[in-house]
């Protein structure tokens, strides 16, 4: 009798609990799933059935499988769930909605218990199509500063320019998209004073139309110099208070607008001083603000493979998309950065994210050149996504380069097994990319892809220009001959001076190369020749970055150090006798030189100037 009523006892507690489990995965998940643990333990503690171990499991995986479909956010989350069996970093809250934003928090951290809002963690469904209504009018200059007297016209011929010649390099902004959403979020509705659209989406953000017009406007200051005098002098002011509201809560088009801030505010306060440049000095403005981007990528979760969230449905395959090309843009502007500035990158890590896909829709959308500019290239499909795929695998290898030769624990112990491993790797990336050859496309984001390219090679192979790697000499004047015929394409299909500020790098590669060769040569006068039109090239491009003026005058003060001597060397010392070469020696330790970027545009001693301050 005692076996019967511990069987009917057993059997009482079975049915309660599958009650519980069914009433907690159709709802009220959180407290009754925690109970319903503890329960079960206690219950597997007291018996000594073989099956209880495999039914607490079982309970145990539908306990999981609940908590990831109630789509009750993480207030519906067990303690121990929170606390312990949950360790893999997927908890999202999302904020602003429209605009896509996904903020996560690991195990770590208090969040994670509970959320601070009642947003749920589930996908969103689709963002409806903007429809205007009748008597709708589009206002926009709403997020522009308000004593700002611009026309639409130009407001919209300066996005044009960033459209065509900034924004395709590692798709900086989706251009279409961001139009569109632009229309949306700042759309008037004078029928119903009480509609408010979004604020911001996943593509577009006050902070970043902001950014793109300065850009825009930057590259064609010279037809407006009034206009952009008076942009830079209320852009600070304006759009710190846009930074601010916009990194309370970052959204994705928030992280693209970090980063185009930070180049604004680099230009912004080298562009602004007496003489322009500051004399060579260097502003580290816009470099430290570019970390707000790094730190809005983890924020954000950006850095977590988030394919198992797709599945679980708590995002949709086309946000994890949008997510996955943001990371891929702050990594390749954070490799290409660090590769500029001569230093490490602020992003530690890959990890494991999906490349950037290819998306044919997107490759054929034709790529324009402003009104008034070239047009030979006008309706080419732009083959955007195929670039920023190819681009994105290119930072990887930049990465490999900047950790191989250049990092802090590669001092001193530069081995040439290592640079023919880095020179095939590069080789194979160089072979797998179909945007060739170069000429057959000559959009800008392609033709600073491929010279990239050929300056990463001389990154690779200049410091042992006259060591016992003799290939690696034939490496660098391949890859500047290379690079120079593609600023001559840019030039003929474009003008190198509304190219990309990046494009300043490969320039200054390929100058340095060509005097090296010279110093090294001086009876090969077409380096000489083409190391002179490199500098008319850094001068074309300066009319629109006063940084490349600085580089100009960095190059032109290596040939007038160096050069001068060569002759009279060359006079008293024949060939072959000892003597000869000396400047050349000195000229590749300066240019091997471990720092080689603070030589390049070294620091000047800090001066207090209490009138550049500004007042708020």
């Amino acid at each position: 009798m005692q076996t019967i009523r511990d069987l009917k006892t057993r059997m009482e507690r079975a049915e309660k609990l599958i009650e519980r489990l069914v009433q907690a995965t159709f709802g009220e998940a959180g407290g009754e799933l925690s109970v319903l643990g503890a329960e079960l333990e206690q219950h597997g503690a007291s018996s000594n059935d073989h099956e209880t171990p495999d039914a607490l499991s079982v309970v145990r995986e539908a306990f999981s499988d609940a908590n990831s479909n109630t789509g009750d956010g993480d207030a519906s989350l067990s303690l121990a769930g929170s606390l312990g069996e949950r360790n893999d970093y997927d908890q999202f809250q999302r904020v602003e909605e429209e605009a896509g934003g996904l903020v996560q928090f690991g195990p770590t951290s208090l969040w994670t218990c509970r959320s601070p809002n009642a947003s749920t963690g589930a996908a969103l469904p689709p963002v409806p199509a903007f429809a205007p209504l009748p008597g709708d009018w589009v206002d926009w200059s709403r997020n522009l500063p308000a004593t700002l007297d611009i026309t639409r016209a130009t407001h919209d011929a300066a996005l044009d320019y960033f459209a065509a010649y900034y924004a395709p390099w590692g798709v900086t902004v989706d251009v279409p998209a961001f139009l569109a959403d632009l229309d949306t979020c700042n759309l008037a509705r004078p029928a119903d004073p009480t509609w408010a659209g979004p604020c911001r989406t996943t593509h577009y953000s006050p902070l970043l139309h902001n950014s793109a017009l300065f850009l825009g406007l930057h590259m064609i200051r010279d037809q407006r110099p009034g206009l952009m005098a008076k942009l830079q002098s209320v852009f600070l002011q304006h759009c710190t208070v846009l930074l601010l509201a916009e990194c309370d809560q970052t959204a994705l088009s928030s992280l693209r607008a970090y980063n185009l801030f930070a180049n604004c505010m680099h230009f912004l306060r080298s562009s602004t001083q007496d003489p322009p440049g500051g004399k060579g000095r260097q502003f580290a403005t816009g470099f430290l603000l570019s970390g707000i981007a790094i730190a809005g990528l983890h924020s954000l979760g950006l850095n977590i493979n988030s394919e198992a969230f797709v599945s679980r449905g708590r995002i949709t395959e086309r946000e994890r998309r949008l997510r996955d090309d943001a990371f891929w843009n702050v990594y390749m502007q954070d490799t290409l950065r660090a590769v500029a500035a001569g230093r490490q990158p602020m992003l530690p890590e890959q990890a494991a994210i999906s490349l950037p896909l290819i998306d044919p829709a997107a490759d054929a959308v034709p790529w324009r050149a402003p009104a008034g500019e070239g047009q030979l290239c006008t309706g080419q499909p732009s083959m955007r996504s195929t670039c920023f795929h190819w681009t994105a695998r290119f930072a990887v290898e930049c990465r490999a380069v900047l950790e191989t030769i250049y990092s802090p624990r590669a001092r001193g112990r530069r081995h040439e097994a290592a640079v023919d491993k880095i020179t095939a790797r590069l080789k194979t990336w160089f072979r797998g990319l179909p945007l060739q050859p170069a000429a057959a496309m000559p959009l800008p984001h392609i033709l600073m892809l491929h010279m990239y390219y050929h300056e990463l090679l001389i990154f690779v192979h200049r410091p042992f220009y006259r060591s016992s790697l003799r290939a690696s000499a034939g490496y660098c004047d391949e890859a500047a001959v290379a690079i120079f015929e593609l600023l001559q394409l840019y030039q003929r299909f474009h003008d190198v001076r509304y190219a990309h500020h990046n494009l300043l790098n490969p320039i200054f590669a390929a100058a340095t190369v060509f005097l090296l060769h010279s110093v090294g040569a001086p009876g090969d006068t077409d380096s000489l020749q083409r190391f002179e039109q490199c500098l008319d090239f850094m001068s074309q491009h300066a009319l629109t970055w006063t940084e490349a003026a600085a580089a100009k005058d960095i190059l032109a003060a290596l040939k007038t150090e160096y050069m001068p001597h060569l002759a009279d060397e060359a006079a008293a010392f024949p060939p072959g006798e000892p003597g000869a070469g000396t400047h050349f020696d000195d000229l590749q330790d300066w240019l091997s030189a471990e720092n080689f970027g603070g030589l390049a545009i070294p620091d000047q001693p800090f001066l207090w100037d209490p009138s550049s301050l500004v007042t708020f």
